[in-house]
């Protein structure tokens, strides 16, 4: 016998607890990649233009306005 048990390896007892303050400020990047309606990115190109900012830019900061709130 393998020694492998069914069911969820982070649900076992002793398995440590993860909290969001354990991820979170670790420097690392990831990608996010999702799609967007045609207008709707037209519409968010031309906000941040006018803004004299980046799409990346605008997004980053409603992310964070969203998780601050």
């Amino acid at each position: 016998m393998s020694g492998l048990k069914a069911g969820r390896p982070s649900k076992s007892t002793g398995a440590k607890e993860v909290q969001l303050k354990d991820v979170k400020d670790t420097g690392k990047k990831v990608r996010v990649n999702f799609d967007l309606d045609e207008d709707l990115h037209a519409e968010l190109k031309m906000y941040a233009i006018k803004n004299k900012m980046s799409v990346k830019q605008v997004l980053i900061g409603y992310i964070e306005k969203l998780i601050k709130n």
